[in-house]
């Protein structure tokens, strides 16, 4: 009888997605400054002031979460901020446990690159595939993982994901499949058309990019992102990112603090008193808070496409009060 034979899960941090570089995404100041005033280019090659190999932080390096695995741990998720994508060789990311940081290597003569700068939904579309290609992978078939880090896919139309542990994730890519990542720092993606993505632990983030899929994060500083048409992403949780991208997508923002965006065809809503409004061309907002109702439109508002205003109040303000 054929001894099995047990399969090898590659690292998150070794990961290439059948390539040869593991995709890192970082949030950065809108600035492009970072920890101790280090600037990063917008693209092509970066190197670091002080790097080593040794697996800590004190040691330097360039710090983010591989293939979007981890997000929040060690650094503050900001969705209004701006967002990098940069790659790097694996023999060259170091693990970190939730983050990896990535350095130069002068006798192969590589540098980490820049390949991405800009705003969180567009860098998840860099990043997204290669998450869910290593969540299939590591999976191996299993429709729930209940532990810390644990991965959840399920293939088939109107399958079910489920992953309960903290750092855990779950991948639904049939139609009409259902992600649920429950515990913090988890990461819920329904790729096939009518999927739904859930995130209810902090720091969640909840993806759904097939047409009609609706994307939900309730947690702190969630993330829900909708990028096929007909979309639909909710963020509840405070400080929270609710993106959809798609054509005829809708956005809702429930927690105070939070980020939305959505395209030229979409609406957004909103009920919390402050938030930050991505702005798009064509972009509708619409603002409740109390008896104070407003609609607004990009086409009134003086900034550039991608630009981020602050609204409290159902009213546009250089910064908010308290």
């Amino acid at each position: 009888m054929p001894q099995e034979t047990e399969q090898v899960i590659t690292p998150r941090h070794q990961w290439t997605n059948g390539g040869d570089k593991v995709l890192i995404l970082k949030v950065v100041n809108n600035d492009l400054t970072s920890h101790g005033g280090f600037v990063w280019p917008k693209s092509g090659p970066v190197r670091p002031a002080k790097f080593s190999r040794e697996p800590d932080c004190s040691s330097g390096g360039l710090f983010g979460w591989a293939w979007g695995f981890g997000l929040g741990e060690g650094k503050f998720p900001d969705f209004g901020a701006t967002w990098i994508v940069f790659a790097a060789h694996p023999d060259d990311v170091i693990d970190l446990g939730d983050k990896v940081k990535a350095v130069p290597n002068d006798e192969a003569c590589r540098c980490p690159e820049v390949v991405f700068c800009g705003a969180y939904s567009e860098a998840l579309k860099l990043t997204i595939p290669g998450h869910v290609a290593w969540v299939k992978m590591a999976a191996s078939g299993a429709a729930t993982a209940s532990g810390a880090s644990g991965a959840a896919t399920a293939s088939g139309d109107r399958g079910a994901a489920t992953a309960s542990g903290d750092r855990g994730a779950a991948t639904a890519s049939g139609d009409r499949g259902a992600a649920t990542a429950s515990g913090d720092s988890g990461a819920a993606t329904a790729s096939g058309a009518s999927g739904a993505a859930t995130a209810s632990g902090d720091r969640g983030a909840a993806t759904a990019s097939g047409d009609s899929g609706a994307a939900t994060a309730s947690g702190y500083s969630g993330a829900a992102t909708a990028s096929g048409d007909s979309g639909a992403a909710t963020a509840s949780g405070y400080r929270g990112a609710a993106t959809a991208s798609g054509d005829r997508g809708a956005a809702v923002i429930t927690g105070e603090c939070s980020t939305i965006e959505v395209s030229a065809t979409g609406l957004a809503c909103v009920t919390s008193e402050r938030f930050a409004w991505r702005v798009r061309p064509g972009a509708v907002l619409c603002c409740r808070f109390g008896d104070k109702v407003a609609l607004m439109k990009s086409a009134d508002v003086s900034v550039k496409d991608g630009e981020i205003v602050k609204v409290q109040r159902c009213e546009i303000v250089s910064e908010w009060s308290w």
